[in-house]
C-alpha cells in the first residue's frame, strides 16, 4: 500500500482482490450450508438412495 494514494492499477488490483475474496467467501458459505444439510438428512437420503438403487436393481 503506497501513502500517496491509490493508482489506477492499485485500485484495480484492490477491486479485483476484493471480488475474489467475496466469491471465496461465498463458496465457503455455501459449502458449508450445504455440507451441513447433507450431514443433517445423510441418512434419509442414503436410506432413499439405497433402496431406490436397489429396487432398480432387482427389477432390471
Amino acid at each position: 500500500m503506497s501513502h500517496l494514494g491509490p493508482t489506477r492499477l492499485d485500485s484495480r488490483i484492490g477491486s479485483r482482490l476484493a471480488i475474489i475474496t467475496a466469491g471465496w467467501e461465498w463458496v465457503g458459505i455455501v459449502t458449508f450450508f450445504v455440507s451441513y444439510r447433507m450431514a443433517w438428512w445423510n441418512t434419509d437420503y442414503r436410506r432413499a438412495l439405497g433402496s431406490g438403487t436397489h429396487d432398480f436393481m432387482g427389477r432390471s
